[in-house]
């Protein structure tokens, strides 16, 4: 079931997870005939806090943000996920993006947000969007683990322009693009009204226990680095 963040306006409701053994044995059961089941599940709410990271490094005229979510998901018994994937990945890439960045002269006014509480609903990215200048252009990255024929894109809000110049920065960089769906903070910013791409590859052993760092494929940490560093490189530069 893939998040649905589509701005505001949103609502509580129950999800309900299966384990994989009960899940088999109830398809065979159903295979075989009908099948009905009862269950009594106790619903409570948890009030959590939680806690944006936020950088500024002033440059050039032209406002960027880069954004990824630092939070990760799945409680299993006496254990919690890796989340190398998602989205461990996508810190690692937005960090070596500005050490890059910031290794001489910064041509853009950049911005960095690491987000809380993507996997409850983007609720770090909620908070965040509204406090953010109308001009700011944001790109989040969210999974940068495998890339498999072409990373996902997509754009929310006016971000036309932007959206030509990291098709530009793809192919000086070799970074094959494709457009996909991006359930994640970048929607969030969209909604706010603002210019928001939102970047993606793919996530060996997404939000499950096998979502370990040897999955994470450093050619393609190395590729999602080079396209955002690029990016931002090229919004920095005076339009023709």
């Amino acid at each position: 079931m893939p998040k649905m963040i589509a701005g505001p306006g949103v609502r509580s409701v129950p999800i309900l997870s299966l384990r994989t053994d009960l899940h088999r044995e109830l398809s065979d059961a159903a295979a075989r005939g009908t099948v009905e089941v009862t269950a009594s599940t106790p619903l409570r709410p948890v009030d959590v806090e939680g806690r944006n990271v936020h950088a500024r490094f002033p440059g050039g005229p032209t406002r960027v943000l880069l954004t990824a979510h630092y939070d990760g998901v799945g409680d299993a018994p006496e254990r919690r996920f890796p989340a190398a994937a998602d989205n461990a990945s996508g810190i690692a890439v937005i960090l070596e993006a500005v050490r890059v960045l910031t290794m001489r002269a910064v041509p853009v006014d950049l911005s960095v947000a690491f987000l809380d509480a993507e996997e409850a609903g983007a609720w770090g990215s909620a908070h965040h969007a509204p406090s953010v200048h109308p001009d700011t252009l944001v790109i989040n990255l969210d999974g940068a683990a495998k890339l498999h024929q072409a990373a996902s894109i997509e754009a929310g809000g006016p971000a036309h322009a932007p959206l030509s110049v990291l098709d530009q920065a793809a192919r000086e960089t070799g970074v094959p693009l494709r457009a996909g769906a991006m359930a994640s903070d970048n929607r969030r910013y969209a909604a706010a009204g603002l210019a928001a791409i939102g970047i993606g590859t793919g996530m060996p052993g997404y939000q499950t226990p096998t979502e370990t760092p040897d999955r994470v494929e450093e050619e393609t940490l190395l590729a999602a680095a080079r396209l955002v560093t690029a990016t931002v490189w090229l919004l920095g530069q005076p339009a023709d």
